[in-house]
């Protein structure tokens, strides 16, 4: 009987819980334009658009996401991007997806070459 009542209380405090958080005290977001991300985070934002593509082959997509973050020409954003991870000695996986969309926006250095797919 007493655990069927502390179960009863702890799924009513986690129903309780819920509820506050989604009704009465929803989180809201502010200051969240991409000009306020930091230098940090607008790489792992690029570098993920980078995975996206490599996933799905959608320039298009990965054009609209880059775009997303005011800076152009997007081409180049990506390039530098790109060479500083490599300056940096980011993992093998994020250097290839970003020298692939640097490469698939035309924009091309040598310390790209090594991390592009061999041509057939």
């Amino acid at each position: 009987m007493r655990s069927l009542a502390l179960v009863l209380l702890v799924g009513f405090g986690a129903g309780l819980g819920a509820w506050l958080g989604q009704s009465l005290l929803p989180v809201e977001l502010t200051d969240n334009h991409p000009e306020t991300l930091s230098a940090s985070a607008r790489t792992h934002y690029i570098i993920n658009i980078a995975f996206a593509y490599a996933a799905d082959q959608d320039l298009a997509a990965a054009l609209d996401r880059l775009t997303f973050l005011g800076i152009s020409p997007v081409g180049e954003l990506v390039l530098t991007t790109t060479e500083s991870a490599i300056r940096e000695g980011w993992p093998l996986p994020e250097l290839r997806a970003l020298a692939r969309l640097s490469a698939d926006f035309g924009m091309m250095s040598q310390p790209l070459i090594p991390y592009l797919p061999a041509a057939p």
